[in-house]
C-alpha cells in the first residue's frame, strides 16, 4: 500500500518537473499548439462550449432549470 503511494508521489513529482522543462523546449511548443488545436477541434465538434454554458445557468438558476424539465 505504502510502495503504491511513494511511487504515485514520486511519478508525479517527476512528471511535473519534466513538464515544466519540456513546455519550454522547440518540441514541447509545438506539442502544446497541436495539443490546443486538437482539444478546440473536439470542443468545436461536440459543442463543448454550449454544454458548459448550460451547466453553468443550470446552476445558477437551478428552480428555473427543474420548472423547464418538468415542461419537457
Amino acid at each position: 500500500m505504502y510502495w503504491f503511494l511513494i511511487k504515485t508521489l514520486m511519478s508525479s513529482i517527476l512528471g511535473s518537473s519534466f513538464y515544466k522543462w519540456f513546455e519550454n523546449t522547440r518540441v514541447g511548443v509545438w506539442f502544446q499548439d497541436k495539443l490546443d488545436d486538437f482539444m478546440d477541434y473536439i470542443a468545436d465538434k461536440y459543442d463543448i462550449h454550449i454544454a458548459k454554458k448550460e451547466a453553468k445557468w443550470r446552476a445558477d438558476y437551478p428552480l428555473l432549470a427543474e420548472r423547464i424539465d418538468i415542461l419537457e
